[in-house]
């Protein structure tokens, strides 16, 4: 009659487990049943949390480099994006005024405000530019290699348009360069 008692109204899970606690105080093996109970209470052991803490650490820090590559391509992919937009308003300025605006202007400033805003590139250096009025050199470092460097004008016009810095012909081909 307890057991019925108590178990209306349980669950079937903790139906067995109450049962099974009635049964400890029947059997009088209470005492070596609490140590084997206890054994499964217990929380984690310190070497089963520096294991999950190490296996974190090392999955961690295979995302962060991972991810250092992809920044790089993305601020690669804003670079040649920017060069795209400058060459456009470039080409809409020397549409209006029937030459490119001087090398000693440059790109900056007001001189193609009207036509776009031309920011620094994702490191805050300037873009590479030259002009002739009739003619201009146009150009920026990438940080990684990019199937577009084997298409790009490679121009010796103001500054080489090979070279790790656009200004040498040393160096690993970086340098990511546009003419009209």
């Amino acid at each position: 009659m307890l057991k019925n008692k108590f178990t209306n109204g349980f669950t079937p899970l903790e139906t067995v487990n109450f049962n099974g606690f009635l049964d400890l105080f029947k059997t009088g093996d209470f005492k070596k049943n609490k140590e084997n109970k206890n054994k499964f209470l217990t929380g984690f052991t310190l070497t089963e949390l520096l294991v999950a803490m190490a296996i974190i650490g090392i999955l961690s820090a295979i995302v962060l480099t991972s991810m250092s590559g992809a920044r790089e391509r993305a601020k690669d992919g804003r670079r040649i994006t920017d060069i795209k937009q400058i060459q456009l308003a470039l080409e809409l300025y020397y549409d209006v005024n029937s030459t490119y605006p001087d090398t000693d202007t440059g790109i900056y400033g007001t001189v193609l405000s009207d036509f776009l805003n031309v920011s620094h590139d994702p490191d805050g250096s300037e873009y590479k530019y030259w002009s002739s009025g009739q003619d201009y050199h146009l150009g920026t470092v990438l940080q990684q290699y990019n199937k577009l460097l084997e298409e790009d004008a490679d121009a010796t016009t103001g500054f080489s348009g090979s070279g790790a810095n656009c200004a040498s012909a040393t160096g690993d081909e970086r340098c990511y360069d546009v003419i009209p």
